[in-house]
C-alpha cells in the first residue's frame, strides 16, 4: 500500500465524529470475520467501512449513547472510557453482548491494529476481535476483557491499574496469567497485593522485573504461589496485611 493510500486508509479509519453505539448481528459478525481473515495476508481485503452503520448488519444498542475515536495511553484509560459510556441504567448483560463488543472492535480497528512502517497489520487470534461467548477467551478480547476486569472492581478501579498499564494493543503477562485464574482476578486482596508490590504509582508503570516469570518474587511467581495457597486457605477471607505475612521470603525484594 503506498504512503498516500495508507494515509487515506487511516484517515477513514479514524472516524472523527461521535457515533451512536451499535451492535453487529450475525451478518455483520460474519462479514467482519471474513475481513479479519485477510489481514496480514498478501492480499488484504479493503476495510469494510460500509458496515459501520449498515442497517442490514447493525442495530443501535441504546439511543443516545455515543462513542468516539480517540487515543488512549493505556488499557486502563480505555476501560475507564468504555465504563463511562456503558455504566448507565437500562443496559443489560453489557459485559456479554457479543454483537456490541464485536462492533466496537470494528469501530476501533485502527487503534487496536495499527499499521507498521510498511503499511502491514497483524490482527492475531479472532478472539481478540469477536467476543467469545464463554470461557477464558473472554479476557483475550481487546476491549471486553479490560472492560470486564475494570467493571468487576469499578468501586475501586485503581486495584486493576497494574494489570491494565500496558498500551491498548498489548495484553500484559500479569493480566494474562491472572485472568486465566478467574477467582484470583476477582479477589480485591490479591489485586491490592499486586498493586502494593509491583506497581509504581508515581511513574504509572510496573516495576522492573515484575512480569518476568524467571525473576524470584515476581508477580508471575506470586500468582503461582497464591494458586497453591488456595488449596489450604480461603483467600477471599484474608486481608492484605495477613496475606503479606504468609508470603515466602522471595517476595521481600519487592515488599
Amino acid at each position: 500500500m503506498s504512503d498516500s493510500l495508507q494515509e487515506m486508509h487511516d484517515e477513514k479509519l479514524d472516524y472523527a465524529p461521535p457515533i451512536e453505539l451499535r451492535r453487529f448481528n450475525s451478518t455483520g459478525i460474519e462479514q467482519w470475520s471474513g475481513f479479519l481473515d485477510t489481514v496480514g495476508t498478501a492480499n488484504p481485503a479493503p476495510f469494510p467501512f460500509s458496515l459501520l452503520e449498515d442497517p442490514a448488519a447493525t442495530s443501535i444498542v441504546k439511543p443516545g449513547t455515543h462513542v468516539e475515536q480517540r487515543s488512549f495511553r493505556t488499557r486502563f484509560e480505555l476501560a475507564q472510557y468504555l465504563n463511562e459510556r456503558l455504566d448507565k441504567p437500562g443496559y443489560r448483560d453489557v459485559q456479554s453482548d457479543i454483537g456490541m463488543w464485536t462492533w466496537l472492535s470494528f469501530f476501533y480497528f485502527n487503534l487496536l491494529c495499527p499499521a507498521d512502517a510498511h503499511g502491514q497489520r497483524k490482527a492475531g487470534d479472532p478472539v481478540r476481535w469477536i467476543l467469545a461467548s464463554s470461557g477464558r477467551g473472554y479476557f483475550h478480547h481487546l476491549l471486553a476483557g479490560p472492560f470486564g476486569l475494570y467493571r468487576s472492581h469499578k468501586e475501586n478501579p485503581d486495584l486493576v491499574r497494574p494489570l491494565l498499564s500496558e498500551r491498548v494493543i498489548e495484553e500484559g503477562r500479569i493480566y494474562r496469567e491472572l485472568t486465566a485464574r478467574g477467582e484470583l482476578a476477582t479477589n480485591p486482596t490479591v489485586l491490592e497485593i499486586i498493586s502494593l508490590l509491583y506497581f509504581d504509582d508515581e511513574a504509572g508503570y510496573l516495576k522492573p522485573g515484575a512480569d518476568n516469570p524467571d525473576e524470584p518474587g515476581s508477580a508471575i511467581r506470586l500468582i503461582d504461589v497464591l494458586s497453591q495457597f488456595q488449596v489450604t486457605w480461603d483467600l477471599q477471607s484474608l486481608d492484605a496485611g495477613t496475606l503479606f505475612l504468609i508470603l515466602p521470603d522471595e517476595f521481600d525484594r519487592f515488599r
